[in-house]
């Protein structure tokens, strides 16, 4: 059975991972680390005792040790499985069959990336398999809200306002904002004076970065170049610039509205007075950026480079 959610439903529905009387094979996908570590820290060790290993560790001689040999599990002993695409295809078949040879143990597999064996482990039945889905752009507050839960932190609503206008919206830049409020702030009396030299402004609107586009491209390919590699973050604007470009390009819906907003007003403005084959291409390049972000691609970096040494910053759009 595969069920999808989103993390902060996922961790509501079942603040302890699994059910306490859980058994057989499980397995988990979520690509960020930090869901990663919550699902985890989270599994019941207290009613259940769990060994962890990496899916490395599952070659044919630890399955023939640890489930060939049943004196492993003589004390309910249980086990997650980090990393668990590292699972060799040709061990699995015998590691798959040798769990469900085993009525009151509990193995938990964690999938950073979904591959061959985790998309067949979700067409069986007897299996539980569940996506953490990854939030989108704007979901941010969400994402938040549940770092202060997790990190049991209470900020005031001016405060979480800060971090949301100055940090990404991922959870690596909130847990870290999180864990050096709490240690700067041991009292909870937060300075605003200190606050805004501990956290540091990392994060661009989308529409912000349109303004850089309006701007000069350059200026807008400069700064995706200077922040930290975050594919989901570049994938996020590459597709939320096609959309946008792709609004100037076909303006006739928003032509054809009773009223305009100023969102709608500055597309037609902009539809007028940039170069539209200019645009086109721009477009295009942003496809191409999609693409090599949702592949995790190294080669993003460069693409950017080329493309900053190809246009003209002092050439007007």
């Amino acid at each position: 059975m595969h069920s999808k959610f989103l993390p902060w439903d996922f961790i509501h529905k079942f603040p302890q991972t699994i059910s306490t009387n859980s058994n057989g094979l499980l397995a988990y996908l979520t690509s960020d680390p930090y869901i990663e570590a919550i699902l985890t820290k989270q599994l019941p060790k207290k009613e259940k005792m769990f060994h962890c290993y990496s899916g490395s560790d599952i070659t044919r001689d630890f399955i023939e040790e640890h489930f060939c040999n049943l004196s492993f599990f003589s004390q309910n002993e249980n086990i997650y499985i980090i990393n668990a695409e590292l699972i060799p295809a040709q061990n699995f078949v015998l590691f798959s069959e040798k769990i469900s040879d085993l009525a009151n143990q509990l193995v938990v597999l964690f999938f950073t990336k979904s591959t061959k064996l985790f998309l067949e482990l979700s067409k069986r039945d007897d299996t539980q398999v569940v996506t953490i889905e990854a939030p989108r752009f704007w979901e941010g507050q969400k994402m938040l809200s549940l770092a202060m839960k997790v990190k049991q932190v209470d900020l005031k609503p001016e405060v979480i306002r800060f971090l949301l206008e100055n940090l990404e919206h991922n959870f690596e830049s909130f847990f870290r904002a999180l864990d050096s409020i709490k240690v700067t702030f041991e009292n909870g009396q937060i300075d605003f004076s200190i606050l805004k030299e501990l956290i540091l402004r990392e994060r661009f609107d989308f529409f912000e970065m349109v303004d850089l586009y309006y701007q000069n491209p350059n200026k807008l390919y400069k700064v995706m170049l200077s922040n930290e590699l975050d594919f989901d973050w570049l994938r996020s604007l590459a597709n939320f610039m096609q959309g946008h470009l792709a609004k100037i390009l076909f303006p006739q819906e928003i032509r054809e509205k009773n009223k305009l907003s100023k969102y709608d007003e500055a597309i037609l403005f902009n539809n007028e007075r940039l170069n539209l084959e200019n645009v086109q291409n721009d477009l295009k390049y942003f496809s191409e950026l999609e693409i090599l972000a949702k592949s995790k691609d190294q080669l993003i970096l460069n693409s950017l480079r080329l493309k900053i040494l190809e246009t003209n910053s002092n050439t007007p759009i």
